[in-house]
């Protein structure tokens, strides 16, 4: 192929470029075909990545209950509190809520339900996110006689 003839080709010589010509296709294909990426390693660079900006940025450091420069938090006063997890400030609500939550969506019936609450209130978890009536009365079931470790939102749907 010379610097003037600028279609794609694959590799046995038929065009690929579907009578379309310009050096940025040119370019892009002869990028694209001698640098090949498989899954795996795209995941692996991804997770390199990754780990490296959260150590640049302290997320390593381990859990924190405060923001750089906020007062420190009484963490007496956080629900279901384990040092273990992250705990965030809800809006100006004041309440200290886990990073992670518990989501509502889920085709899990009462007991497997009550597993997974009680799983997550044994790493920390002290929130959970309903949408529907059906989630809010399944995830009610399932905080029986535990409701004091649980904030339970909901919202309208």
């Amino acid at each position: 192929m010379t610097g003037t003839d600028r279609r794609l080709e694959n590799e046995s010589g038929q065009d690929q470029s579907g009578g379309r010509e310009g050096p940025d296709d040119y370019e892009r294909a002869w990028a694209m075909d001698k640098k090949r990426v498989s899954r795996r390693d795209f995941m692996g660079d991804s997770v390199k990545v990754a780990v490296g900006a959260a150590m640049c940025l302290g997320a390593v450091g381990g859990p924190s209950v405060r923001a750089a420069g906020a007062p420190a938090v009484d963490t007496s006063k956080i629900l279901n509190y384990n040092p273990n997890m992250e705990y965030r400030r809800l809006g100006k609500t004041g309440l200290m809520v886990s990073a992670v939550c518990l989501g509502g969506h889920s085709r899990s019936n009462d007991p497997q339900r009550q597993e997974i609450v009680s799983r997550c209130i044994d790493v920390g978890i002290n929130y959970i996110d309903a949408c529907t009536s059906g989630e809010v009365c399944r995830d009610s079931r399932a905080l029986k006689g535990r409701r004091d470790k649980m904030y339970l939102a909901t919202s309208p749907y």
